[in-house]
């Protein structure tokens, strides 16, 4: 799948049910706070994400995943 730029491909507190590999690219990895978004982290080709959702009782998002 092809996503563009500031595409959202997870959004935090929604409920997941997909693992992703990401084949290329790079990604933003930020949570909400009160103020807005804070970046936690950035993911590049080679990268996964979406497990968690997947192993949590709760199959919630834990952060959003954006395109870059």
């Amino acid at each position: 799948m092809t996503y563009l730029p500031g595409s959202y491909i997870c959004r935090q507190g929604t409920t997941g049910n997909s693992f992703f590999i990401l084949t290329e690219g790079h990604c933003r990895v930020t949570v909400n706070e009160e103020k807005g978004e804070r970046e936690v982290g950035k993911l590049r080709a080679g990268d996964t994400f979406g497990e968690h959702a997947l192993t949590d009782t709760s199959n919630r998002r834990q952060a959003n995943v954006i395109s870059v």
